[in-house]
């Protein structure tokens, strides 16, 4: 096999050379097959569903700002059905921020904070008893258009 790679190698350029000069290109090589080894098929990996055993009923969220760009950390929750608590931390950002909770079913605001002031937190407490993904984000104008937006996905504890 390696006798092929190596005259495939040489005779490829000396092919270009030749058609370049005018004179008409040998006839290609016969191939030679050798069996592939056999390789499992990989497929994409589906997203795991959360667990309970993953889920929380309290947990701190900070807001951040970078330029133009606002968001959560983390902006992707995971949180036991029943009485939460959701700490929002406002340091080391410019402006007061808000936390609210969308219907997923409605568009209407299940939970909605005050707002925070800079360089404060605050301990939010609400009930979720209904399995879901639900959207939170702030209320303070433009910020959800800044990319101030996260999920909150409830699970059965």
């Amino acid at each position: 096999m390696k006798r092929t790679t190596l005259g495939l190698f040489i005779a490829a350029p000396l092919a270009g050379l030749m058609i370049a000069c005018g004179a008409s290109a040998p006839p290609p090589a016969p191939a030679t097959a050798t069996a592939a080894p056999s390789t499992p098929t990989l497929s994409a990996t589906p997203t795991p569903t959360p667990t309970p055993a993953a889920a929380v009923s309290s947990i701190e969220i900070a807001s951040l700002e970078d330029g133009e760009k606002y968001s959560y950390d983390p902006g992707k929750i995971v949180m036991k059905a029943g009485e939460l608590t959701v700490k929002l931390v406002n340091k080391g950002v410019k402006w007061p921020h808000t936390l609210a909770i969308k219907n997923p079913a409605g568009g209407t605001d299940l939970f909605r904070s005050d707002r925070v002031k800079l360089g404060d937190s605050a301990d939010l407490k609400f009930t979720l008893s209904e399995p879901g993904t639900y959207q939170i984000y702030c209320t303070v104008t433009g910020h959800e258009t800044k990319g101030m937006v996260g999920t909150l996905t409830i699970v059965k504890g």
